[in-house]
């Protein structure tokens, strides 16, 4: 999904919705589809630190002529339910290649629908803040 304001450059968005993810195998299906992941991907997490970088890098996943690339994942608190250390690890990873992402001229945000607490992710305390959606 990509949008653009008053003729301005799009953002390419990626939303998921966790709600039915029971375990890893199931969030590295839909991050790879969402994200267009290559048919080698190897489904686990160094192979999503790997793929991330990649993504950084305008390879796939991403539009160089964007204004930066942004993931939404509704319900990531379901991720927390069946494995806290992997709703830490994946954020983690995001926001390590998402400095990567920036220092590439890339920018990458990740925006989870959580309550849980990740604790620290990408070497920052993790913060949480209500925000009330609009359609």
């Amino acid at each position: 999904m990509q949008g653009s304001c008053c003729g301005a450059r799009a953002t390419r968005s990626h939303e998921l919705d966790a709600a039915s993810w029971a375990d890893d195998d199931d969030l590295h299906t839909a991050l790879a589809a969402a994200l267009d992941f290559p048919e080698h991907y190897g489904g686990n997490f160094d192979a999503l630190d790997d793929v991330l970088g990649d993504i950084a890098q305008f390879e796939y996943g991403s539009d160089p002529a964007s204004t930066g690339t942004v993931v939404l994942i509704d319900c990531y608190d379901q991720v927390h339910r069946y494995s806290s250390r992997t709703a830490t690890l994946v954020a983690d990873i995001f926001a390590c290649r998402a400095a990567y992402g920036a220092v590439l001229g890339h920018p990458m945000l990740l925006l989870l629908n959580c309550t849980a607490d990740l604790g620290e992710l990408g070497g920052r305390r993790a913060g949480s803040n209500a925000v009330a959606l609009q359609a």
